[in-house]
Parts: structure tokens; C-alpha cells; sequence
């Protein structure tokens, strides 16, 4: 009898081992481009933009102890339907990124309700972690009836991020 219990407390440990190990690494909130997320460094937002006919862009919002940047990573059809690929990183004042931040929690007051859709358009799906809180959430173009949809501080944040980008200088239209 001591052999079973033995050998089920040690399936038990195993277990348990597992468990803890599994959700430490998944609390790890890792980046490429910002670094680890923690104090001083690391994500603070990412907004994925994906347009039915003309690719797709990211934008992350990255603060190192001393700066504060955001990288675009851009896969956007041209007019001969091919695909351009670019990675962009731009430095950010401490008033753009005061701004930047305001709009990222005015975005964050989404409507988790919205169940808007539609054949064409685009989907925007915003990622953030703030504290322990990490909240990844996507909806069908947020510029139709973003008013009614609740979903008004997303669009201004889509927006302001493709002005700064340089994106709306450069013709290329968000919707």
C-alpha cells in the first residue's frame, strides 16, 4: 500500500511541477522588438491592422529606461498585388508618447460586446498588459459606427498611429 501511495504522490508532484512551470512561462510576456515586459522595460500595446485588400501592418508600443519607441512592421500590397514587407522603428518625444498613452486607455474602454462583421473591411486587434491583466481582444473595422459600437478610442488610436507612422503621407488609406 505505501508503494501506491508513494507512486501516486510522485504522478501528484510531477503534476503539479508541471502545472507551476507551464503558467510561469506563460505569464513571461516576451518581445523581439521591446524585450521583456517589466518596470522599466518592454510592450506596452501592440494594434495588428489586417485590410481585406491591401495587407496588413503592426504597430507596438516599446519603452526602454530611458525611451519610449514604436516599431511598424508592415506587409502591404502594392498596386501590382505584391507583397512589401518593412520593419520601421521611430522614436518617440516624451510628448508623443504622453499622447500615445492616452489613446492606448481610451482604446482599452472597448465594447467586449461589439459582434459587428462583414465580408470586406479590415480586423484590428489590440493586445496590452497592464499590471497582471493581459487583454488581446479583435473586432471588424472599427471606424463603421465606432460611436454606437463603443469602440470610438480604438479608431482614434488606428488613426493617430497611422498619421504618426507616416502611412496616411504616403497615400495608403486605413479603413
Amino acid at each position: 500500500m505505501y508503494i501506491v501511495i508513494k507512486g501516486h504522490m510522485t504522478r501528484f508532484l510531477i503534476l503539479l511541477c508541471f502545472l507551476i512551470s507551464s503558467s510561469t512561462l506563460a505569464s513571461e510576456w516576451n518581445d523581439v522588438d521591446c524585450g521583456r515586459k517589466n518596470a522599466k522595460e518592454g510592450k506596452i500595446f501592440e494594434l495588428n491592422i489586417s485590410m481585406s485588400f491591401h495587407g496588413s501592418i503592426g504597430f507596438k508600443l516599446c519603452k526602454k529606461p530611458d525611451q519610449h519607441f514604436l516599431v511598424l512592421t508592415s506587409n502591404l500590397k502594392s498596386t501590382d498585388k505584391n507583397s512589401k514587407s518593412n520593419k520601421k522603428t521611430i522614436r518617440l518625444s516624451k510628448e508623443q508618447t504622453g499622447i500615445l498613452n492616452g489613446k492606448h486607455i481610451k482604446a482599452l474602454k472597448y465594447n467586449t460586446l461589439d459582434d459587428a462583421l462583414g465580408l470586406d473591411g479590415s480586423s484590428w486587434c489590440i493586445e496590452s498588459q497592464r499590471g497582471f491583466t493581459y487583454t488581446k481582444a479583435c473586432f471588424w473595422t472599427p471606424g463603421h459606427n465606432s460611436e454606437k459600437r463603443g469602440l470610438v478610442g480604438l479608431n482614434e488610436l488606428g488613426i493617430h498611429l497611422w498619421e504618426i507612422s507616416g502611412l496616411k503621407e504616403q497615400g495608403i488609406r486605413l479603413y
